[in-house]
């Protein structure tokens, strides 16, 4: 089975992370960042900011599922 985690960067810090994109509801351009929104509970969804462009990101998510 393909893995969906990936290594990003955070935006705030530069501190490298890890996500798991078969969570992630979403991937958006942001102003010098890209958004993975994700949920966090019952109708509830938290925003990660990370600098890898979305592009960046399919990318990395199409390596990790080849793999």
């Amino acid at each position: 089975m393909a893995s969906e985690w990936i290594k990003l960067t955070d935006r705030d810090n530069g501190e490298p992370i890890f996500v798991n994109m078969a969570n992630a509801l979403t991937v958006q351009r942001g102003n010098k960042c890209s958004l993975i929104w994700l949920p966090t509970g019952v109708d509830d969804e938290s925003t990660l900011e990370v600098v890898e462009t979305p592009e960046q990101i399919f990318d990395l998510l199409k390596l990790s599922r080849a793999g």
